[in-house]
């Protein structure tokens, strides 16, 4: 999965805790030393025995170092008892108690600060430092590593700086800070060539090779990895050593060398079970598995993964179980034994997530969503993929491309085609810079430094062996003279024959070599010729998603020059692409329609994310859209943006639905007032008049029963009125009213309209006049002209003063007849007759005596007249009077 820098073992010195290196023989003369000493003499060997341990038995670290604690207080040492506090922190470390060894710590700094002891607070800061690492508090490990360098510097005690150079780079790794760890570990790297402390330089190169991997510069990995297995042998350094050989077969199992990388993996597992290093015997079981997955052996694969979980059983290492637990479920998966494959990952997922192992999340995550897409799942698929590319968005990840291809098949599952272009071309961007071909002159430059450095290693032999037979044939002179004076001639033809045996035997090499090279690149050229196959495929389904969509598809560089337009441009714009280069420009900067397209293009440039915007635009046959536009950027591998897809979809039908859904709640809201205010009103005044009549009748005159009764007819009548414009007017909204037009005598329906209304008239001393044609006729739906009607005069009744009057008139105006309803009354003021048809403006007003009303009555009207095709509109002056014009389809 990644290289493994630590092998992430705590009790060896290729960590964070300085360890020594003393023999069971050191050990052992010390607990001879221990048991003829008494007293305070004690107190150092104690100290030194517990240093003593740490390698090979943790728990007897704590126990010496607690018992020289015991010891230093009862002489009142407090630079003692700082000591063995601190030995007790780094056995409890090493134990995995991180809460009791963070104690120990603290007491320890605590003391060396009041003693203003630098050592020890240096030592005290790298403690601490790596109690944050353990937790996962990075930036806090950052800080005492960074204090601990400060207090060495101060001390000139340079030497001790490696181990903290090496600890500050594993913390930048881990933060994905990849140019401070480079340059802290170069810094450890010089530092150690200068003290000549091979181990640290070991763990620096090991620390190097990974972060250049995980960069893809493999040849720099592998260079590294060879100086720290050279040295390794030098000092016969057998973790790193392993580290170097793990390392090694991870990079060609990357290059898809497995036959070296499962060699490479072995060779560290045999070095590990020497040590009997149980974390690093699991690491290379997984590894081997992993070699096998890839290679497809699902059953070897599973043979080695279950061995490293039993591994984790039985000796009870907690240590990169979620890694196992990961492979195990990547060998369920591709056996499409989909729920057993998601409880391992799942299990995996949930301690990364915890350990803050970001690769390993991403891992689990991209896994996952590849599940739930082979199980048709494909919004949970897209939730685990999208989580994953949030967290590579912040830390490298060089197989970014699986991502992006998995994203382009859910869409293509969906039938999104935009979506599915713009992942694909991701993909495509990505995979192309560690495609086979690559891989392949990779691993060609990685053999050919490998041979070289072991040609030059004989050559430097062959010279050291011709120097020392030099001096020895010169000692031999007269007797070599001799016998070449006697054979030379036998000597020649041997030559002759031995080197035409060589050439042969040679020239037979070379051409077998060149065999297998060709006939293994035939094999990699039909691997190639196959995926490319796939590739055009994929990208055939694509080009066809792409011209076939309606939605508008446009590719500009990151300048914002037009590149490409789909065919759904043409479509929905009208535009070709010749034709838009020459009306429009080929800018999209200043082809947009959009006012701030500068703004937004330049968010989705320095953001790198998806920006999106709504803009109207207006198409070549002059027809105008309401466009919703998403600009999004692609990236190459150094993620730069190069390319900008800008997807158009028209959404002017779904602007027109909103609109009429948000005139249909403003129509809910104006029904409830209505109902709530309105409605409610009249049978509250009907029920107070009735409760007074009945029961105080005994007790009212004759003319207050017959007040009343005249209220009650009024009150009735005004919410009879209002409840038939309330029927008609939901009924309208409905959609449930028949439009039946039929010739209807224009003059007979005002006659019969004025009738209604007389008794009202008459009261408030009104003239009504009708000056309509006898002979006038229109096509209209008889009960919603009277409808109208009837709205338009009990307006005009209400709003006229005694003494006024009411016409109704009528005109012919090309196919329609326009009539008029004219009063004499109070007059509207031009601010408020723009609200007397609006809904939402629930505009209403008390009569000349105070009569009331809902507003509704004008509404319906204006819907029922353009129901019939023809307007109305309102001509007022407050104080002078008032005209209601409609119009209404003449007979035809």
């Amino acid at each position: 999965m990644k290289l493994r820098i630590l092998k992430r073992k705590l009790l060896s010195l290729l960590f964070l805790i300085p360890l020594m290196s003393l023999s069971q023989t050191n050990i052992d003369s010390l607990q001879n030393l221990l048991n003829k000493t008494k007293g305070a003499d004690r107190l150092p060997i104690l100290i030194d025995l517990s240093k003593a341990h740490k390698r090979v038995s943790p728990e007897k670290t704590v126990t010496y170092a607690l018992e020289a604690l015991k010891l230093a207080k009862v002489t009142n040492n407090e630079l003692q008892i700082a000591s063995a506090l601190a030995q007790a922190g780094d056995g409890k470390l090493l134990l995995g108690t991180l809460d009791t060894a963070e104690i120990y710590y603290r007491q320890a700094f605590e003391i060396y600060k009041e003693q203003d002891y630098f050592e020890g607070l240096s030592e005290s800061y790298l403690d601490l430092g790596n109690i944050c690492f353990f937790n996962a508090s990075y930036d806090s490990a950052a800080m005492y590593y960074e204090k601990a360098i400060r207090v060495k510097l101060d001390l000139d005690e340079n030497k001790s700086l490696v181990s903290l150079y090496n600890n500050l780079g594993a913390v930048y790794k881990k933060t994905g800070q990849t140019d401070l760890a480079i340059e802290a570990l170069e810094n450890s790297l010089e530092i150690s060539n200068e003290f000549n402390t091979n181990v640290s330089k070991g763990l620096a190169l090991i620390n190097l090779a990974s972060l250049y991997f995980n960069r893809g510069e493999l040849l720099k990995a592998m260079n590294y990895n060879y100086e720290a297995l050279q040295l390794a042998e030098e000092t016969n350094d057998l973790y790193t050593k392993s580290n170097a050989f793990t390392n090694l077969g991870n990079i060609y199992s990357f290059i898809d060398d497995y036959d070296n990388a499962l060699k490479y993996q072995k060779i560290a597992l045999n070095i590990d079970r020497k040590l009997k290093d149980w974390e690093g015997i699991i690491t290379a079981h997984n590894n081997i598995g992993n070699i096998y997955l890839k290679m497809s052996k699902l059953d070897s694969a599973e043979y080695y993964f279950l061995e490293a979980l039993e591994l984790h059983r039985i000796k009870h290492v907690k240590i990169d179980l979620e890694t196992t637990n990961y492979y195990v479920g990547k060998v369920y998966m591709n056996k499409n034994k989909y729920n057993e494959a998601l409880e391992y990952f799942n299990q995996s997922l949930k301690a990364s997530t915890e350990l803050n192992d970001i690769i390993l999340t991403i891992d689990n995550q991209i896994a996952i969503g590849e599940i739930y897409i082979d199980k048709g799942d494909f919004i949970t698929a897209e939730k685990y993929l999208l989580e994953a590319m949030d967290l590579v968005e912040k830390n490298p990840y060089k197989d970014e491309y699986k991502i992006y291809l998995l994203l382009s098949k859910i869409s293509q599952k969906e039938n999104d085609a935009p979506k599915a272009l713009t992942y694909h071309i991701k993909y495509s961007v990505l995979k192309d810079s560690i495609n086979s071909a690559k891989r392949a002159i990779m691993l060609s430059e990685l053999k050919s430094s490998y041979e070289i450095t072991k040609q030059q290693d004989k050559i430097n032999l062959l010279l050291e062996s011709s120097t020392l037979q030099k001096e020895k044939i010169q000692k031999q002179k007269v007797f070599r003279n001799i016998l070449i004076a006697g054979s030379s001639i036998i000597l020649i033809l041997l030559i002759f024959q031995i080197i035409n045996f060589r050439n042969k035997k040679k020239a037979n090499r070379i051409l077998k070599k060149q065999n297998d090279q060709i006939q293994k690149q035939n094999i990699e050229i039909k691997q190639k010729t196959e995926y490319l196959s796939q590739v055009n495929k994929e990208l055939e389904k694509l080009s066809i998603a792409a011209s076939q969509t309606d939605n508008a598809i446009l590719i500009a560089n990151s300048k914002g020059e037009v590149e490409w337009l789909n065919e759904g441009y043409t479509r929905l714009y009208g535009y070709t692409w010749e034709e838009f280069k020459k009306e429009k420009g080929t800018n999209i900067l200043k082809t947009s329609s959009y006012a701030d397209i500068k703004e937004v293009f330049q968010h989705a440039i320095s953001e790198k994310k998806s920006q999106m915007y709504e803009a109207e635009f207006t198409s070549k046959d002059g027809k105008a859209y309401h466009i919703h536009t998403t600009l999004t950027p692609i990236l190459n591998n150094q993620n730069e943006v190069i390319r900008i897809i800008a997807i158009d979809s028209d959404i002017t039908q779904l602007k027109k639905v909103e609109k009429e859904l948000k005139q249909l709640l403003v129509t809910k809201d104006k029904f409830f007032s209505i109902i709530a205010h309105d409605l409610k009103n009249p049978f509250n005044s009907l029920m107070g008049l009735a409760q007074l009549l009945v029961y105080g009748y005994d007790r009212l005159t004759p003319e207050k029963v017959k007040y009343f009764h005249s209220n009650l007819y009024q009150i009735s009548k005004n919410g009879y009125e209002l409840l038939i414009n309330l029927l008609e007017w939901s009924r309208s909204q409905m959609g449930t009213i028949q439009f039946k037009p039929v010739e209807i005598s224009l003059a007979a329906l005002v006659e019969e309209t004025f009738s209604l209304y007389n008794g009202k008239a008459s009261q408030k001393e009104i003239n009504l006049t009708n000056s309509v044609d006898e002979k006038s006729f229109v096509v209209a739906d008889q009960n919603m002209l009277k409808t109208i009607l009837r709205n338009l005069v009990s307006n005009a009744l209400k709003f006229t003063e005694r003494g006024g009057a009411i016409e109704i008139t009528e005109i012919n105006k090309d196919d329609f007849k326009e009539i008029t309803v004219r009063d004499t009354g109070i007059g509207i003021a031009p601010d408020t007759i723009n609200k007397l048809f609006k809904l939402d403006e629930n505009y209403t007003s008390e009569g000349t005596e105070d009569e009331t009303g809902t507003g509704l009555g004008l509404i319906l009207c204006q819907e029922f007249v353009e129901k019939h095709g023809g307007k109305i509109r309102v001509e007022s002056k407050v104080g002078f009077g008032s005209k209601f014009i409609f119009t209404i389809p003449l007979k035809k």
